[in-house]
């Protein structure tokens, strides 16, 4: 007994020494060693304005339903693979988009940007895409490459159905021409010991994210290894004015203040004038279009996504529409679990079986 109780005195003696001696070396090792940023995301946010942060790595988590996932980006602030890439001003190709092309909730080799990049050589892949982006953005990003003498062989403009809401409520334009929130973004206030733990415990923080990504892999493992039938969805607040009466949703905040109509004619402006750049830069424009879940299950029964694609590429100096609907539509006919296969567990993003569908597709065209 009186053996046991020494070594629970010595226990409690040694434990807050070794935590101090874990605090020293983690500060040393924080500010001496390991001198970069322990990051959760890349985004880089202004007061109207946010952007992928140049030169980032970090472990995004921000889907619930998949396992965390690698973020790199490289001197351009474009989201890539995270290994060398040979640098040159030749054959480049460029994708601009949203979430969907810069890969939302999977690591970059499985997006179809990253599949592309892998199944060919001969180009030099640039993907500009950054979450809630639309074509207000897209013009802003094409002038700058205009701009910094880079002229790509290939612009692929990834437009997806949320583009008619973002350019509705979220994006404008201000008297340079430049992307702006209609929204300021409100910061966080500083938190002396959030910002103390940011700085000082990075082998903490990298300890910790690994474990979490280790878990969460294993969890996802578990939930998804059966093939659960996933029911197909129905609606999906961004992409219902495809197949709903727009009377129902067209007064919805959301879509202030400019309406659907009015945030399909800003879709329309922009890339015509996305494609005149290309045009002066004699690059090769494409749109490509593909469907939302519920577009498949509903169909597209008050607007036409794919005559709107169509008709924005007749109107401006477009090569071609690249559609994937056939695909989409395709799979979903001779496979039941269509919704499971093709898109991500509680959210309408893609799964890795989609990115190769649209990837097959896209490769052809290179």
């Amino acid at each position: 007994m009186k053996k046991k109780n020494n070594l629970l005195k010595q226990l409690f003696f040694l434990i807050p020494i070794y935590l101090f001696v874990y605090l020293l070396g983690d500060i040393f090792f924080s500010n001496f060693i390991y001198l970069k940023s322990v990051k959760y995301g890349c985004m880089k946010k202004f007061e109207y304005y946010y952007e992928l942060e140049k030169n980032c790595k970090s472990h995004e988590k921000l889907i619930g339903g998949v396992p965390s996932y690698k973020v790199y980006t490289d001197e351009n602030g474009y989201r890539y693979s995270g290994k060398n890439k040979k640098k040159t001003n030749d054959n480049i190709v460029v994708f601009i988009g949203d979430s969907y092309t810069y890969g939302w909730g999977l690591d970059y080799h499985k997006t179809f940007v990253g599949i592309i990049e892998n199944l060919q050589d001969k180009y030099y892949i640039n993907n500009l895409a950054v979450p809630s982006y639309s074509p207000t953005v897209y013009l802003h990003q094409i002038k700058k490459i205009k701009e910094n003498l880079i002229y790509p062989k290939k612009i692929f403009l990834v437009l997806d159905q949320t583009d008619a809401m973002n350019e509705a409520n979220r994006w404008m334009a201000d008297k340079d021409a430049k992307p702006k929130l209609y929204e300021k973004i409100t910061n966080k206030k500083k938190d002396f010991w959030k910002d103390f733990r940011r700085k000082n415990l990075k082998g903490t923080r990298i300890f910790a994210m690994n474990l979490n990504s280790f878990l969460r892999n294993i969890r996802y493992k578990i939930e998804n290894k059966e093939n659960f039938f996933i029911e197909p969805r129905r609606g999906s607040f961004w992409a219902d004015f495809i197949h709903t009466d727009w009377e129902k949703l067209d007064e919805d905040k959301n879509w202030s203040p400019n309406g659907i109509a009015g945030g399909l004619k800003k879709i329309e402006e922009k890339i015509f004038k996305i494609s005149m750049v290309a045009k002066e830069m004699n690059s090769e424009f494409y749109i490509v279009i593909y469907p939302w879940a519920d577009t498949l299950s509903n169909g597209q029964k008050v607007f036409n996504w794919e005559n709107f694609a169509n008709k924005i590429c007749n109107n401006s100096h477009c090569n071609e529409v690249i559609n994937l609907f056939p695909e989409f539509l395709e799979y979903k006919s001779k496979n039941k679990n269509w919704t499971g296969d093709l898109f991500l567990k509680g959210d309408p993003h893609w799964t890795e079986k989609s990115h190769k569908i649209v990837a097959d597709k896209i490769i052809k065209y290179f």
